[in-house]
């Protein structure tokens, strides 16, 4: 096994420090992507939502050189600060077009909302904002004699993700309530995100159970995989769906934890590499409903999954939540997570140099001395096959005298992390 060494941690949000509140989504929907470009530059792209208007908005920043430095903030939002707006996640295509995913509350409920760069990168200012979902946008309404009648409360959609086919197609997929429940649906675009077609619903439970917190990649052969949490057996387990038709259909369901008892797992990640074979983590509560990093693995394109197996090393009783999980192009795989073993919320790091079948010695990244959180980390992989995190950081919070109640203060921090051989 090698060791691994992790660059300083940097700032790359850029609005005044300790003065406002920033988020990342959960690390299942990352936003955080990299990519080696036609031109031979490897973009890198933050995405995330920040208050520094008043209402949060969705901003991205880029670098060109791999993560050693990045340009000036660009908002992706075409509406500034008339709707909350969260949950930003992101990909690029090989041109460096960047593609954004959120939850969009401008049409008075959560709807998710699509756009598209101009140019390469995020520099150029991106396209007007496209919605995704298909379901009714409810008006208010009135009877004949003018008062207000009752109306159903519009449908929310949240914890989007996306991702590009092999031929250019944009996939969203995200956890919808047009049922009254949570289940997870799926859309794509075929003309670069001008209009997303017909919804389609993942799961194959219809009774009253909720899926969570979808996480989507797409398979070398353009197979498209997802995870997610499920409560349809009573408690929240890790299933799994794919389709072999572009998102026309999904597979049966198919469980990844192997944990029997009645606890929860959480909160998945999902990658693939380069022979299709498909990475999954998650916080796992089966070990005495303390929550540990798990991790499962498919080597035959999703049909099945085998063992699982514990990535976090820690054994107290600390709190290990939101794991993402990435796979270089020969096929080594790194997971980062928010860690609680030192009391406060760190990022912690380990990877695997054999395809899952053991994990290193857990690394802490964040370098922050204080007390601090770090929390909703996302991981990508560089071409120089370095592992790129960014997450969402407490280090500049003034703590009782904070100016961002009710939450804490928060800023956008990065690392890249090498892998000694």
């Amino acid at each position: 096994m090698g060791q691994t060494a992790g660059q300083s941690n940097m700032r790359i949000s850029d609005y005044p420090v300790g003065k406002v509140t920033a988020m990342t989504l959960s690390a299942g929907q990352r936003g955080l992507v990299s990519r080696k470009l036609e031109t031979d530059e490897q973009l890198v792209v933050a995405v995330w939502s920040d208050e520094r208007a008043g209402r949060s908005n969705i901003f991205a920043v880029q670098s060109l050189d791999d993560g050693a430095t990045f340009a000036p903030s660009v908002r992706v939002n075409d509406i500034p600060d008339k709707a909350h707006l969260y949950g930003a996640t992101s990909a690029i295509d090989a041109q460096g077009h960047v593609y954004v995913v959120w939850l969009d509350e401008r049409d008075g409920d959560q709807d998710i909302y699509f756009a598209r760069s101009i140019s390469l990168g995020v520099t150029g200012g991106f396209t007007a904002s496209v919605k995704v979902n298909d379901d009714e946008t409810r008006e208010p309404a009135v009877d004949e004699f003018g008062d207000p009648e009752y109306v159903e409360p519009a449908a929310f959609q949240t914890h989007p993700m996306v991702a590009l086919g092999t031929k250019g197609e944009i996939y969203v997929v995200w956890q919808d309530y047009r049922r009254a429940q949570a289940d997870i649906y799926f859309s794509k675009s075929m003309d670069g995100g001008r209009t997303f077609r017909r919804n389609v619903k993942v799961t194959d439970e219809f009774g009253s159970a909720g899926q969570l917190y979808p996480t989507l990649a797409v398979s070398p052969d353009g197979t498209i995989v997802l995870a997610w949490h499920d409560h349809r057996k009573g408690n929240a387990d890790i299933f799994f769906a794919r389709s072999t038709d572009g998102g026309e259909s999904f597979s049966r369901n198919l469980m990844v934890s192997d944990d029997e008892t009645k606890t929860h797992q959480f909160n998945p990640s999902l990658a693939v590499d380069a022979k299709g074979h498909i990475y999954i983590a998650w916080h796992d509560l089966r070990n005495n409903s303390q929550p540990d990093i798990y991790f499962g693995k498919s080597v035959d394109g999703g049909k099945s999954f085998g063992l699982n197996i514990k990535v976090s090393d820690d054994s107290s009783d600390a709190f290990q939540f939101h794991p993402s999980i990435a796979v270089t192009s020969d096929g080594t795989i790194g997971v980062v997570w928010e860690d609680k073993r030192y009391d406060n919320f760190d990022i912690f790091f380990s990877l695997s140099r054999d395809r899952g079948k053991t994990f290193t010695k857990n690394v802490q990244i964040d370098d922050d001395g204080g007390s601090e959180d770090q929390l909703f980390p996302s991981l990508a992989v560089s071409e120089s096959k370095r592992f790129l995190v960014m997450w969402s950081d407490q280090r500049h919070d003034t703590g009782l005298l904070s100016p961002c109640p009710p939450v804490q203060c928060s800023d956008i921090y990065f690392s890249a992390i090498s892998i000694k051989q």
